[in-house]
């Protein structure tokens, strides 16, 4: 019959205090790859991130948040079987917890990595796409999300266009092909500043190709929020992945220090 007592234990204090160490270490892992995960869905779902996404045109954070996802799962389900190595002091245990740790570390480092990398191009790639986005996309029918993604930023951020104020917005609208194909309206309608209650204030006035001195037009391009936004959930990404991975070295030299008094 199989026992699940764990064994009398001969170490000595100095390897009692690791074994405790490393138990007490993985229970607060377990927790910190259930939060990684949920950090890495949150980035993921949120709706501000897909319109980041679409408005830039890359990826590479949400390629980090998927790898936060795994490597969060994976360090839950570690942690759980370092656990059992610390209590039942099993040699095979320890080794296997310590290897898959160093695992876990290169692939919540590189998520770490991949999303400063976003943080540190996010303009290049805001400046590359946006503009053209507006000029030749925006209201087209092949580019469902790109208008979506667009009318999100400007209603969500009080901002209209690219960059610029909104006398830049409104000749850019006017230089793209929603102009020609919209009855020359100067501006779409989630550009127009709003109420407290989410409604355009003067509507007529903001679309009106006579408005001179767009006062009814959110004074401020997309650009900034766009980056703001993206540094935003780079920034949270790469800290929990850098991090918890810096945490993880903490796992493996207690585990091999229990290794060599087991």
């Amino acid at each position: 019959m199989v026992s699940f007592e764990a064994p009398v234990s001969t170490l000595s204090c100095f390897g009692k205090c690791f074994k405790w160490s490393l138990y007490l270490f993985c229970v607060l892992f377990l927790f910190g790859g259930i939060a990684a995960s949920g950090v890495g869905v949150w980035a993921i779902v949120h709706p501000t991130s897909f319109r980041i996404v679409i408005l830039t045109n890359t990826r590479m954070y949400v390629f980090a948040a998927i790898i936060l996802i795994g490597a969060g799962a994976a360090a839950t389900l570690v942690s759980v079987l370092g656990c059992c190595g610390a209590r039942y002091e099993n040699r095979c245990l320890l080794v296997f917890f310590a290897v898959s740790m160093l695992l876990i570390f290169v692939a919540e480092f590189s998520a770490g990595v991949l999303s400063l990398a976003f943080y540190t191009q996010i303009e290049t790639f805001a400046s590359r796409e946006m503009r053209d986005a507006v000029l030749l996309k925006y209201g087209q029918g092949n580019y469902i999300e790109t208008t979506d993604a667009y009318n999100y930023m400007q209603q969500t951020f009080d901002c209209c266009g690219f960059e610029g104020d909104s006398h830049d917005a409104a000749q850019l609208y006017q230089a793209s092909l929603w102009f020609d194909a919209n009855y020359r309206i100067q501006v779409p309608p989630s550009c127009c500043t709003r109420n407290p209650n989410g409604e355009p204030i003067n509507l007529a006035h903001c679309q009106s190709r006579f408005n001179t001195h767009l006062a009814f037009i959110n004074n401020i391009g997309c650009k900034e929020a766009v980056k703001a936004q993206g540094i935003h959930f780079a920034t949270v990404i790469s800290a929990v992945g850098i991090g918890l991975a810096m945490l993880q070295l903490i796992g493996i030299v207690l585990a091999f220090c229990l290794f060599r008094r087991v």
